[in-house]
Protein backbone atom coordinates (compact mmCIF):
# COMPACT_ATOMS: atom_id res chain seq x y z
CA UNK A 1 0.00 0.00 0.00
CA UNK A 2 1.31 3.46 -0.88
CA UNK A 3 1.71 5.94 1.96
CA UNK A 4 0.07 9.29 1.10
CA UNK A 5 2.38 12.22 1.78
CA UNK A 6 1.00 15.73 1.87
CA UNK A 7 3.58 18.52 1.59
CA UNK A 8 2.60 22.17 1.84
CA UNK A 9 4.52 25.15 0.49
CA UNK A 10 5.73 27.22 3.42
CA UNK A 11 6.94 30.83 3.69
CA UNK A 12 9.26 32.47 6.21
CA UNK A 13 9.25 36.16 5.29
CA UNK A 14 6.52 37.60 7.56
CA UNK A 15 7.62 40.47 9.81
CA UNK A 16 4.55 41.28 11.90
CA UNK A 17 2.50 44.46 11.63
CA UNK A 18 5.26 46.23 9.70
CA UNK A 19 5.26 43.51 7.05
CA UNK A 20 4.26 45.11 3.78
CA UNK A 21 2.24 42.06 2.77
CA UNK A 22 -0.12 42.04 5.74
CA UNK A 23 -2.12 45.28 5.96
CA UNK A 24 -3.60 45.36 2.45
CA UNK A 25 -3.65 41.72 1.48
CA UNK A 26 -5.17 40.35 4.67
CA UNK A 27 -7.52 42.90 6.07
CA UNK A 28 -10.46 40.56 5.51
CA UNK A 29 -8.92 37.18 6.32
CA UNK A 30 -6.22 37.49 9.00
CA UNK A 31 -4.50 34.36 10.33
CA UNK A 32 -5.70 32.92 13.62
CA UNK A 33 -2.28 33.84 15.05
CA UNK A 34 -2.69 37.45 13.95
CA UNK A 35 -0.13 39.32 11.86
CA UNK A 36 2.80 37.26 13.05
CA UNK A 37 6.56 37.29 12.60
CA UNK A 38 8.32 34.33 11.03
CA UNK A 39 11.28 34.76 13.37
CA UNK A 40 9.08 34.01 16.39
CA UNK A 41 9.83 30.41 17.51
CA UNK A 42 6.35 30.19 19.03
CA UNK A 43 4.82 30.79 15.60
CA UNK A 44 7.07 28.23 13.93
CA UNK A 45 6.29 25.69 16.64
CA UNK A 46 2.54 26.25 16.30
CA UNK A 47 2.76 25.80 12.53
CA UNK A 48 4.62 22.52 12.96
CA UNK A 49 2.10 21.40 15.56
CA UNK A 50 -0.91 22.23 13.41
CA UNK A 51 0.60 20.58 10.35
CA UNK A 52 1.41 17.41 12.30
CA UNK A 53 -2.02 17.25 13.88
CA UNK A 54 -3.88 17.70 10.60
CA UNK A 55 -2.15 15.23 8.33
CA UNK A 56 0.49 17.39 6.66
CA UNK A 57 3.66 15.32 6.41
CA UNK A 58 6.09 18.11 5.62
CA UNK A 59 6.81 21.62 4.38
CA UNK A 60 8.33 22.70 1.08
CA UNK A 61 10.14 25.72 2.49
CA UNK A 62 10.66 28.65 0.16
CA UNK A 63 14.30 29.80 -0.05
CA UNK A 64 15.75 32.36 -2.43
CA UNK A 65 19.36 32.89 -1.43
CA UNK A 66 20.88 35.44 0.90
CA UNK A 67 21.62 38.34 -1.45
CA UNK A 68 18.67 40.44 -0.20
CA UNK A 69 17.53 41.45 3.27
CA UNK A 70 14.39 39.33 2.80
CA UNK A 71 16.56 36.42 1.72
CA UNK A 72 18.80 36.66 4.77
CA UNK A 73 15.76 36.97 7.03
CA UNK A 74 14.13 33.86 5.51
CA UNK A 75 17.42 31.96 5.65
CA UNK A 76 17.80 32.72 9.37
CA UNK A 77 14.21 31.64 9.95
CA UNK A 78 14.83 28.38 8.14
CA UNK A 79 17.63 27.73 10.63
CA UNK A 80 15.14 28.44 13.43
CA UNK A 81 12.68 26.02 11.90
CA UNK A 82 15.34 23.31 11.60
CA UNK A 83 16.18 23.73 15.29
CA UNK A 84 12.58 22.95 16.26
CA UNK A 85 12.26 19.79 14.19
CA UNK A 86 13.85 17.59 16.85
CA UNK A 87 10.46 17.79 18.58
CA UNK A 88 8.76 16.48 15.41
CA UNK A 89 10.82 13.43 14.41
CA UNK A 90 8.33 12.24 11.77
CA UNK A 91 7.87 15.61 10.11
CA UNK A 92 9.82 16.29 6.91
CA UNK A 93 10.91 19.36 5.01
CA UNK A 94 12.54 20.12 1.68
CA UNK A 95 13.77 23.32 0.09
CA UNK A 96 11.56 25.04 -2.46
CA UNK A 97 14.03 27.15 -4.42
CA UNK A 98 12.34 30.34 -5.61
CA UNK A 99 14.60 31.36 -8.45
CA UNK A 100 12.09 33.96 -9.68
CA UNK A 101 12.57 36.06 -6.54
CA UNK A 102 16.28 35.27 -6.51
CA UNK A 103 16.99 36.44 -10.04
CA UNK A 104 13.96 38.12 -11.57
CA UNK A 105 14.83 37.28 -15.17
CA UNK A 106 15.15 33.54 -15.73
CA UNK A 107 17.51 33.77 -18.69
CA UNK A 108 20.67 32.08 -17.44
CA UNK A 109 22.99 32.93 -20.30
CA UNK A 110 24.97 35.26 -18.01
CA UNK A 111 27.96 33.35 -16.51
CA UNK A 112 27.73 35.31 -13.25
CA UNK A 113 24.08 34.38 -12.80
CA UNK A 114 24.87 30.74 -13.53
CA UNK A 115 27.57 30.76 -10.87
CA UNK A 116 25.15 32.28 -8.36
CA UNK A 117 22.65 29.52 -9.12
CA UNK A 118 25.31 26.85 -8.61
CA UNK A 119 26.48 28.45 -5.36
CA UNK A 120 22.87 28.46 -4.13
CA UNK A 121 22.51 24.76 -4.90
CA UNK A 122 25.69 24.03 -2.95
CA UNK A 123 24.45 26.04 0.02
CA UNK A 124 21.10 24.26 -0.04
CA UNK A 125 22.92 20.94 0.06
CA UNK A 126 25.42 21.85 2.77
CA UNK A 127 22.88 23.52 5.06
CA UNK A 128 20.07 20.99 4.74
CA UNK A 129 20.77 17.60 3.21
CA UNK A 130 22.34 16.08 6.31
CA UNK A 131 19.44 17.08 8.56
CA UNK A 132 17.56 14.01 9.86
CA UNK A 133 14.19 15.55 8.97
CA UNK A 134 15.11 16.38 5.39
CA UNK A 135 12.82 14.67 2.88
CA UNK A 136 14.39 12.02 0.68
CA UNK A 137 12.95 9.87 -2.07
CA UNK A 138 14.84 6.64 -2.50
CA UNK A 139 17.53 8.03 -0.21
CA UNK A 140 17.99 11.13 -2.40
CA UNK A 141 17.40 14.61 -0.91
CA UNK A 142 14.57 16.49 -2.60
CA UNK A 143 14.74 20.02 -4.00
CA UNK A 144 11.74 21.62 -5.70
CA UNK A 145 12.63 24.42 -8.14
CA UNK A 146 10.08 27.09 -8.96
CA UNK A 147 8.93 27.97 -12.51
CA UNK A 148 11.61 25.98 -14.32
CA UNK A 149 9.33 25.95 -17.37
CA UNK A 150 10.14 29.65 -17.89
CA UNK A 151 13.93 29.31 -17.61
CA UNK A 152 16.19 29.69 -20.65
CA UNK A 153 19.82 30.36 -21.57
CA UNK A 154 21.17 26.82 -21.40
CA UNK A 155 19.17 26.01 -18.29
CA UNK A 156 19.22 22.24 -18.81
CA UNK A 157 23.01 22.26 -18.84
CA UNK A 158 22.94 24.40 -15.70
CA UNK A 159 20.83 21.77 -13.92
CA UNK A 160 23.37 19.14 -14.98
CA UNK A 161 26.19 21.30 -13.58
CA UNK A 162 24.29 21.69 -10.32
CA UNK A 163 24.01 17.92 -10.01
CA UNK A 164 27.78 17.63 -10.57
CA UNK A 165 28.53 20.25 -7.92
CA UNK A 166 26.35 18.53 -5.33
CA UNK A 167 27.82 15.14 -6.26
CA UNK A 168 31.23 16.44 -5.18
CA UNK A 169 29.76 16.84 -1.70
CA UNK A 170 28.41 13.30 -1.83
CA UNK A 171 24.81 14.09 -2.75
CA UNK A 172 22.63 12.87 -5.60
CA UNK A 173 19.59 15.15 -5.33
CA UNK A 174 16.08 14.27 -6.40
CA UNK A 175 15.13 17.38 -8.37
CA UNK A 176 11.52 18.31 -8.98
CA UNK A 177 10.88 20.91 -11.70
CA UNK A 178 7.90 23.22 -11.87
CA UNK A 179 7.19 22.18 -15.45
CA UNK A 180 3.53 21.22 -15.72
CA UNK A 181 1.35 23.81 -17.46
CA UNK A 182 -1.60 24.08 -19.79
CA UNK A 183 -0.77 23.24 -23.40
CA UNK A 184 2.88 22.52 -22.63
CA UNK A 185 4.74 19.50 -24.02
CA UNK A 186 7.32 17.44 -22.15
CA UNK A 187 10.43 19.13 -23.52
CA UNK A 188 12.72 19.91 -20.60
CA UNK A 189 11.29 17.19 -18.37
CA UNK A 190 14.43 15.10 -18.88
CA UNK A 191 16.47 17.34 -16.59
CA UNK A 192 14.43 16.34 -13.51
CA UNK A 193 13.51 13.28 -11.53
CA UNK A 194 9.92 14.48 -11.27
CA UNK A 195 7.77 17.38 -12.40
CA UNK A 196 4.92 19.25 -10.75
CA UNK A 197 2.98 22.50 -11.02
CA UNK A 198 3.37 25.02 -8.24
CA UNK A 199 0.11 26.64 -9.24
CA UNK A 200 -2.15 25.84 -12.19
CA UNK A 201 -4.32 28.93 -11.76
CA UNK A 202 -4.92 30.32 -15.21
CA UNK A 203 -7.65 32.78 -16.10
CA UNK A 204 -8.83 30.75 -19.10
CA UNK A 205 -9.07 27.52 -17.11
CA UNK A 206 -10.66 29.12 -14.04
CA UNK A 207 -13.27 30.78 -16.24
CA UNK A 208 -13.78 27.44 -18.00
CA UNK A 209 -14.45 25.96 -14.57
CA UNK A 210 -16.86 28.77 -13.74
CA UNK A 211 -14.74 29.60 -10.70
CA UNK A 212 -15.79 26.32 -9.10
CA UNK A 213 -13.03 24.60 -7.14
CA UNK A 214 -14.27 21.10 -7.90
CA UNK A 215 -14.55 21.65 -11.63
CA UNK A 216 -11.11 23.28 -11.66
CA UNK A 217 -9.78 20.26 -9.73
CA UNK A 218 -11.15 17.97 -12.43
CA UNK A 219 -9.50 19.99 -15.19
CA UNK A 220 -6.22 20.01 -13.27
CA UNK A 221 -6.37 16.27 -12.64
CA UNK A 222 -6.96 15.66 -16.34
CA UNK A 223 -3.89 17.74 -17.13
CA UNK A 224 -1.70 15.81 -14.68
CA UNK A 225 -2.91 12.52 -16.14
CA UNK A 226 -2.25 13.71 -19.69
CA UNK A 227 1.27 14.80 -18.73
CA UNK A 228 1.85 11.47 -17.04
CA UNK A 229 0.87 9.62 -20.22
CA UNK A 230 3.21 11.78 -22.31
CA UNK A 231 6.09 11.20 -19.86
CA UNK A 232 5.56 7.42 -19.73
CA UNK A 233 8.79 5.55 -20.26
CA UNK A 234 11.02 8.59 -19.63
CA UNK A 235 11.68 7.82 -15.97
CA UNK A 236 10.27 11.23 -14.98
CA UNK A 237 7.49 11.10 -12.39
CA UNK A 238 4.53 13.44 -12.04
CA UNK A 239 3.70 14.83 -8.60
CA UNK A 240 0.29 16.50 -8.58
CA UNK A 241 -0.68 19.60 -6.67
CA UNK A 242 -3.87 20.48 -4.83
CA UNK A 243 -5.34 23.74 -6.09
CA UNK A 244 -8.13 24.67 -3.71
CA UNK A 245 -7.99 28.49 -3.69
CA UNK A 246 -6.28 31.48 -5.28
CA UNK A 247 -6.94 35.21 -5.05
CA UNK A 248 -4.31 37.64 -6.27
CA UNK A 249 -6.73 40.51 -6.86
CA UNK A 250 -4.70 43.10 -4.96
CA UNK A 251 -1.76 42.65 -7.35
CA UNK A 252 -3.59 41.47 -10.48
CA UNK A 253 -7.21 42.50 -10.19
CA UNK A 254 -8.11 41.17 -13.63
CA UNK A 255 -7.63 37.52 -12.67
CA UNK A 256 -10.72 35.47 -11.80
CA UNK A 257 -10.95 34.22 -8.25
CA UNK A 258 -10.96 30.66 -7.01
CA UNK A 259 -13.44 29.97 -5.59
CA UNK A 260 -15.88 32.31 -7.26
CA UNK A 261 -19.01 32.24 -5.10
CA UNK A 262 -22.34 33.52 -6.32
CA UNK A 263 -24.32 36.00 -4.19
CA UNK A 264 -26.26 34.20 -1.51
CA UNK A 265 -24.01 31.14 -1.56
CA UNK A 266 -21.32 30.15 0.93
CA UNK A 267 -18.06 28.39 0.05
CA UNK A 268 -17.57 24.75 0.98
CA UNK A 269 -13.92 24.96 1.99
CA UNK A 270 -13.58 21.58 3.66
CA UNK A 271 -15.47 19.62 1.02
CA UNK A 272 -13.71 21.43 -1.83
CA UNK A 273 -10.19 20.59 -0.67
CA UNK A 274 -11.16 16.95 -0.04
CA UNK A 275 -12.50 16.72 -3.58
CA UNK A 276 -9.43 18.45 -5.04
CA UNK A 277 -7.07 16.10 -3.21
CA UNK A 278 -8.91 13.01 -4.38
CA UNK A 279 -8.91 14.24 -7.98
CA UNK A 280 -5.15 14.85 -7.90
CA UNK A 281 -4.50 11.45 -6.35
CA UNK A 282 -5.73 9.74 -9.54
CA UNK A 283 -2.15 10.09 -10.84
CA UNK A 284 -0.97 7.43 -8.42
CA UNK A 285 -2.89 4.62 -10.04
CA UNK A 286 0.05 4.27 -12.46
CA UNK A 287 2.95 5.94 -10.69
CA UNK A 288 6.43 4.49 -10.16
CA UNK A 289 6.57 6.51 -6.95
CA UNK A 290 4.00 4.02 -5.66
CA UNK A 291 5.51 0.87 -7.16
CA UNK A 292 9.17 1.72 -6.47
CA UNK A 293 9.05 3.74 -3.24
CA UNK A 294 5.59 3.08 -1.75
CA UNK A 295 4.69 6.77 -1.55
CA UNK A 296 1.99 8.99 -3.04
CA UNK A 297 3.09 12.61 -2.55
CA UNK A 298 0.71 15.52 -3.04
CA UNK A 299 1.76 19.18 -2.92
CA UNK A 300 -0.71 21.69 -1.51
CA UNK A 301 -0.34 25.35 -2.35
CA UNK A 302 -0.02 26.50 0.39
CA UNK A 303 0.32 26.39 4.14
CA UNK A 304 0.74 30.14 4.60
CA UNK A 305 0.84 32.10 1.34
CA UNK A 306 -1.63 34.64 2.68
CA UNK A 307 -1.13 37.30 -0.01
CA UNK A 308 -2.52 34.91 -2.63
CA UNK A 309 -5.24 33.64 -0.29
CA UNK A 310 -4.20 30.03 -0.76
CA UNK A 311 -3.26 29.37 2.88
CA UNK A 312 -4.61 26.32 4.69
CA UNK A 313 -3.19 27.68 7.94
CA UNK A 314 -6.09 28.44 10.30
CA UNK A 315 -7.63 31.85 9.82
CA UNK A 316 -9.44 34.04 12.28
CA UNK A 317 -13.16 33.31 12.28
CA UNK A 318 -14.63 36.04 10.07
CA UNK A 319 -18.27 35.90 9.02
CA UNK A 320 -19.49 36.98 5.62
CA UNK A 321 -20.43 40.64 5.25
CA UNK A 322 -21.06 43.38 2.70
CA UNK A 323 -19.57 46.85 2.83
CA UNK A 324 -19.08 49.82 0.58
CA UNK A 325 -15.46 49.98 -0.56
CA UNK A 326 -14.28 53.58 -0.78
CA UNK A 327 -11.22 52.53 -2.80
CA UNK A 328 -13.26 51.26 -5.72
CA UNK A 329 -16.69 52.83 -5.18
CA UNK A 330 -18.14 49.34 -5.21
CA UNK A 331 -19.97 47.22 -2.73
CA UNK A 332 -17.61 44.54 -1.53
CA UNK A 333 -18.76 41.03 -0.64
CA UNK A 334 -16.49 39.30 1.86
CA UNK A 335 -16.77 35.54 2.19
CA UNK A 336 -16.54 33.80 5.55
CA UNK A 337 -13.00 32.88 6.49
CA UNK A 338 -11.97 29.24 6.28
CA UNK A 339 -10.96 28.79 9.94
CA UNK A 340 -9.74 25.19 10.33
CA UNK A 341 -11.80 23.87 7.42
CA UNK A 342 -8.92 23.36 4.98
CA UNK A 343 -6.82 21.51 7.55
CA UNK A 344 -9.76 19.33 8.52
CA UNK A 345 -10.32 18.53 4.86
CA UNK A 346 -6.67 17.61 4.29
CA UNK A 347 -6.71 15.30 7.29
CA UNK A 348 -9.83 13.56 6.03
CA UNK A 349 -8.45 13.29 2.48
CA UNK A 350 -5.24 11.74 3.77
CA UNK A 351 -7.16 9.29 5.95
CA UNK A 352 -9.33 8.19 3.03
CA UNK A 353 -6.23 7.64 0.89
CA UNK A 354 -4.77 5.45 3.64
CA UNK A 355 -8.00 3.47 3.82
Amino acid sequence: MAVPLIFAYYYLWYRGQEERRWPTFNRDYPPALGFYRSDDPRVLYQHLLWASQYGIDGFLVEWFGTASDDGRYSDANLARLRSLLSGFPDFRYAVFYDQAIRFGSLNFADPAKREQFLADMEKIALDNFSHPNYWRIGGRPVVVIYVTRAASGGYGNLIAEARERMARSGYAPYLIGDEVWWGRDTSGFEFYNAVTAFNLHNDTQVLRAGGEVRRFAELSSNLYLAVQRKAEGTGVEVIPGIGHAYNDEVVRSNLPLLPTVNPGELPQYREDIIYAAKQSAAVFEKSSLVSDFGIAPLFVNSFNEWPERSAVEPSAEIEAFNEFDDRTNNRRIVLPAHGYAYLEGLREARSSMLA
